[in-house]
């Protein structure tokens, strides 16, 4: 179970990422996320799996709501 604190962290988070998006920073937000992904997957806790596969919903419903040719992993 997600600790209080890392769920308040991604909410946090997440929030931040899509208020960057709506201003026009979607790089700044699609960095929040990644870097956040990236961490998750660097830690060695109990809770890390559980963390992990909501930044990466809340990265794809970024790229869907922001949608760009920008992204880095875009296809094609």
């Amino acid at each position: 179970m997600l600790p209080a604190e890392e769920s308040d962290h991604i909410v946090l988070v997440i929030t931040e990422a899509f208020a960057c998006g709506a201003e026009g920073r979607i790089p700044r937000g699609y960095r929040l996320l990644t870097e956040s992904i990236q961490e998750t997957r660097r830690l060695a806790t109990a809770w890390a799996g559980e963390a992990l596969p909501i930044w990466e919903t809340a990265l794809e419903r970024f790229k869907e709501r922001f949608p760009t040719e920008w992204y880095p992993d875009q296809q094609g």
